[in-house]
């Protein structure tokens, strides 16, 4: 799977995906990884990015990630892990 996308949209941040192959499987939904501020633990933001959405697209508010547990500050990289659930 590609990121194709990862935008400012007024106080979001949209990310967009390019689906992977299927090979013949249905795509069941996706989980969206977020990086917290200690840079090698990654949290699962199933509010904002349901993991039975099987959309290629997720709209997540800026200020969750100054949020626990993220907790990032204005300039930190946003890191992401998205994966498909067949």
């Amino acid at each position: 799977m590609v990121i194709t996308s990862f935008a400012v949209v007024g106080t979001n941040v949209v990310i967009t995906w390019t689906a992977p192959d299927l090979n013949g499987g249905t795509i069941q939904g996706y989980t969206l990884k977020i990086r917290q501020s200690d840079e090698s633990t990654y949290t699962i933001d199933s509010t904002n990015c349901p993991t039975t959405t099987t959309t290629t697209s997720c709209t997540i508010p800026m200020n969750v990630f100054s949020s626990s547990p993220y907790l990032l500050e204005a300039g930190d990289l946003i890191v992401t892990i998205i994966a498909a659930e067949n």
